[in-house]
């Protein structure tokens, strides 16, 4: 259920069957050449749409934010680490206001963006709610059975605190190949390193089963 197609009426209707509600903070940002700036906020965008399809009525679905912290050099749109932390606070609180609301699942794309947000959140005004954080290039991409090699070697690739280009690269030619600018040294550079439209296929996959089944899992507990 997304929160913008409500109006007050709707709300008082459904505030009782709500008790959930997912949370998608993705900025844009600089990227390489051949990406767009909103390629993290794109890939997030989807995972937001999976859930929502998934588990349907019961969670109250947020617009993805893209504004970022000062933590990062490359984001458009961002705020000093305090005032990001009010607008967070402020936002769960007037959502609380309105919705009988117990658990949060929190999509990121970034470790800082991360524990920035579930410290704020870890407050008294707001502890009481549970949360599943999920940073998707971290937790999305967990290696299993269904792995192949190669897309074993483009998860390895990922950094500490930002998704590969090599992966942000595999998984737009496979979710938005239209947005991928072509015959560019830059997307040459990265396609040398396994990014092609079937390896974005199989990383996609694996990333929505592991966000449905974590979120599955966190729902029925």
């Amino acid at each position: 259920m997304r929160f913008e197609e409500l109006n007050i009426g709707k709300i008082e209707a459904v505030r009782g069957k709500i008790d959930t509600i997912l949370m998608t903070f993705g900025g844009l940002t600089w990227r390489p050449a051949h990406l767009p700036i909103g390629t993290t906020w794109y890939i997030l965008r989807k995972l937001r749409d999976e859930v929502e399809t998934a588990f349907g009525e019961r969670i109250l679905t947020l617009p993805v934010q893209s504004i970022d912290t000062t933590f990062d050099d490359s984001a458009i749109a961002k705020l000093p680490q305090e005032s990001y932390g009010s607008f967070v606070t402020h936002y769960v609180q007037e959502l609380m206001r309105h919705f009988e609301v117990r658990q949060i699942i929190l999509l990121t794309d970034s470790l800082y963006k991360e524990q920035l947000i579930l410290q704020t959140l870890s407050q008294e005004t707001v502890q009481k709610l549970r949360i599943l954080p999920f940073v998707w290039w971290r937790d999305g991409l967990r290696l299993d059975g269904e792995t192949n090699v190669a897309a074993q070697n483009t998860f390895m690739q990922t950094h500490e605190f930002h998704p590969s280009g090599v992966l942000e690269t595999a998984l737009m030619m496979a979710l938005a190949d239209h947005l991928v600018v072509r015959d560019k040294a830059s997307l040459l550079r990265y396609r040398a390193q396994d990014a092609s439209t079937h390896e974005g296929s199989l990383l996609w996959n694996q990333l929505v089963r592991q966000l449905l089944q974590q979120a599955h899992h966190f729902l029925s507990e």
